[in-house]
């Protein structure tokens, strides 16, 4: 008799009669499991890791600027909701609409939220996955007492837990609707994004014009003062009246100056949502500023706002999602069942085959706790969406009280500031002619520009207001509610 070890694989120690051709039968079959365990385990593992390291050379790529020609052909095939095609001119500088298109593209921002889309995606693969199958074996080998005539006793175990099947199809669609609740969010960023862009744009369009406005009346300012400093030294003209037009001159150059630095944030801010460099040289063109903004009653507004307004959407989604988390809960009470497959045998030699079933007891655990938080998330869901709805009818009628004044001071200002301008002509004829005061000249001059200055924030609030009302009802442009057909309106 031979005494050795046998099979680390095991861990055990065995006695082998070298009389008995049986064991070596045994220990092929044995070596011929183990292999096809081996290969089964191994065929499983087809997913290997692949470094993604973050080098110097990705860096650089990613800080690299939009390419504005490559967005304006793949603006004309853009799949959106809300967003449309637009044509590009780019001989004349960014246009609002066509920031919105650049910012979908190439804002950095959203990069990162399309990322998400990823991981819903890869949820609902993970959702679909069934439980492996479990495989046992176990070996008894005799080491004591009287082996004569005894046998190395096995068994062999194949189950698989059915229960798994019962919240199956739930868990599936409660990740298709978290996948599709990230998507449409991800649309209504998308949606912000370009909406911001296109405010960010308007916004430069108005600090340039303020801007230029300073500078006339600093340029005009200096082309008097010449004058008026020869007037002093013959007489005509007081110290007084100069030391006035030069303090004028310089609250005219800080307001500027102080207008200046505001454009160059913009600016910024503007090449930072699109997605461009700070050092890049950004071309804003000049559009026109709108002199009244129409506007629907809150009802039309609200009409059918569950199903326009894409964060409204997606949160509906999302509370579907977790009504079959919910639903996942509730099933997963069922006690877990386990069925398989038994063969053994024992040490005399007795072979048997047979049926297993494990059931497991729900004496402490009966899934409650996850019940309670799964109810309790939808719940939070459910107050969050109410709460959305009142909060946006709020912010309509909000919006539109405040464009309705808007639109009566940007018209007052249209009226009026016509009339000063043909007051300040009138008094520059008579002042060159040798009648009036340069004090009152400027005097004229300063109301008008302080008009124009605030006749353009005022415009700029107005547009701000109609982009904001647009996005909070959900439409690209707050006119669209005239133009576009609604089914089905919900009565809010």
């Amino acid at each position: 008799m031979v005494v050795r070890k046998w099979g680390p694989f095991f861990g055990a120690i065995s006695d082998i009669n070298a009389r008995s051709g049986v064991e070596i039968m045994d220990r092929g079959k044995l070596c011929i499991l183990a292999g096809g365990l081996g290969l089964l385990l191994l065929n499983g593992c087809y997913s290997w890791y692949h470094g993604k390291p973050i080098r110097e050379s990705e860096v650089r790529t990613a800080l690299v600027d939009p390419n504005l020609k490559q967005i304006s052909v793949k603006s004309a095939d853009i799949k959106h909701p809300v967003l449309k095609a637009v044509p590009f001119t780019l001989g004349n500088g960014v246009s609002p609409d066509e920031a919105a298109i650049i910012a979908v593209y190439a804002n950095p921002q959203l990069r990162v939220e399309r990322s998400r889309l990823g991981i819903a995606k890869a949820q609902v693969t993970q959702s679909g996955i069934l439980p492996n199958p479990e495989f046992t074996y176990s070996l008894d080998s005799p080491v004591g007492g009287n082996k004569i005539g005894t046998f190395n006793a096995y068994g062999l175990g194949f189950s698989w837990e059915v229960t798994s099947l019962i919240s199956l199809y739930s868990k599936i669609q409660s990740k298709k609707c978290n996948r599709d609740s990230v998507e449409i969010d991800i649309a209504w960023k998308e949606f912000v994004t370009a909406q911001k862009s296109r405010i960010e744009v308007y916004k430069n369009v108005i600090l340039k014009k303020q801007e230029k406005l300073l500078k006339e009346w600093n340029d005009e300012i200096d082309s008097k003062l010449g004058y008026i400093r020869k007037g002093v030294e013959k007489g005509v003209a007081t110290e007084l009246t100069l030391s006035s037009i030069l303090d004028m001159k310089n609250d005219v150059y800080l307001a500027f100056l102080k207008k200046r630095k505001e454009r160059e944030s913009a600016m910024l801010a503007c090449r930072r949502i699109l997605g461009f460099s700070p050092f890049t040289e950004l071309q804003i063109e000049d559009v026109p500023l709108p002199q009244f903004v129409k506007t629907a009653s809150l009802k039309q507004y609200m009409n059918n706002i569950r199903k326009r307004r894409l964060d409204l959407v997606a949160l509906m989604h999302g509370y579907e999602s977790q009504e079959e988390a919910v639903m996942v809960a509730i099933l997963e009470q069922i006690p877990r069942v386990s069925v398989g497959m038994l063969g053994a045998r024992d040490s005399g030699n007795l072979k048997t085959l047979g049926f297993g079933v494990a059931v497991s007891v729900p004496l402490f655990d009966r899934n409650q706790g996850h019940i309670a938080i799964e109810r309790a998330v939808r719940e939070k869901l459910y107050q969050e969406y109410m709460f959305r709805i009142f909060t946006v009818r709020a912010d309509i009628a909000k919006l539109l009280t405040l464009i309705k004044e808007l639109n009566k001071q940007v018209e007052q200002y249209e009226r009026i500031i016509p009339e000063h301008r043909s007051l300040l002509q009138q008094y520059k004829r008579a002042l060159l002619n040798g009648h009036g005061d340069v004090l009152v000249y400027f005097s004229i001059m300063k109301e008008l520009i302080a008009r124009e200055m605030k006749l353009l924030d005022l415009q700029y609030e107005l547009i701000v207001d109609k982009i904001n009302l647009a996005t909070a009802s959900g439409y690209y442009n707050s006119e669209d509610v005239y133009t576009m057909k609604e089914k089905n309106p919900d009565e809010i």
